[in-house]
């Protein structure tokens, strides 16, 4: 279940790159980093086009550019559960306990998403620019970030 589950989602990541609307923002997103001090800048994507063909849970899509050699500071979503691919880049990852380095999406490989559950702390290392589509299962404005700052849960602003 969880392979056809993944399969759907890579399929609209696809759709998604394949989209002009989607390379200029990525175009944008690039741009906007390299300018900010902030380790990573997004974009909410509009899925309501692929609304028929997303999994039920899903709600929200967002692209988002990531600084090099800028952690991504570490938190956690209690109420998503978030799917995550790596467009473009070289990094690490940590998903609660478990450090790995990025694999970068393929289509026709599950193993290249990263399936974090509610309340699991997940940080991103990137080691270049990296581009990253997330999934996550509340709508944009509904989502809540709870920041871990010296192994201490608390509120972003």
């Amino acid at each position: 279940m969880m392979v056809e589950y993944l399969l759907a989602l890579s399929s609209i990541v696809e759709q998604l790159l394949g989209e002009e609307c989607t390379k200029d923002i990525i175009s944008n997103l690039k741009r906007e980093v390299k300018d900010t001090k902030e380790p990573f800048i997004w974009h909410v994507l509009d899925v309501e086009h692929h609304r028929s063909h997303l999994p039920p849970p899903i709600k929200s899509a967002w692209l988002f550019a990531l600084r090099e050699h800028t952690p991504s500071i570490a938190h956690c979503h209690p109420n998503s559960i978030q799917h995550t691919v790596i467009i473009e880049g070289k990094g690490e990852v940590r998903v609660g306990e478990r450090h790995a380095a990025l694999r970068l999406f393929d289509a026709r490989d599950v193993s290249t998403w990263y399936v974090i559950g509610k309340n699991v702390p997940h940080e991103f290392f990137p080691a270049t620019e990296m581009i990253v589509i997330s999934f996550h299962t509340c709508l944009p404005h509904e989502l809540v970030e709870i920041a871990y700052v010296g192994g201490r849960r608390g509120k972003y602003e």
